[in-house]
């Protein structure tokens, strides 16, 4: 989890403007290759609005993927 909340650090530090208004998510998998922790941003209007960030984000060479979490 700590290597997540300093990813979002730094994605708030490089992205400031875009990541305005998004609150940080850490979701905990656990995998049969062990455990791994998602970080999310969540806060937008709509699929829309997650896919922009993710254009956006994907066109300075950063992953995203847009998913809807019900």
């Amino acid at each position: 989890p700590s290597l997540a909340a300093a990813e979002w650090a730094r994605l708030q530090q490089r992205f400031g403007g875009l990541m305005a208004g998004r609150d940080r998510v850490i979701q905990v998998s656990n995998q049969s290759s062990g455990t791994w922790y998602r970080l999310r941003a969540s806060g937008f209007a709509d699929r829309a609005d997650a896919r922009r960030l993710c254009a956006a984000l994907q066109a300075e060479n950063t992953d995203c993927i847009a998913v809807v979490v019900n």
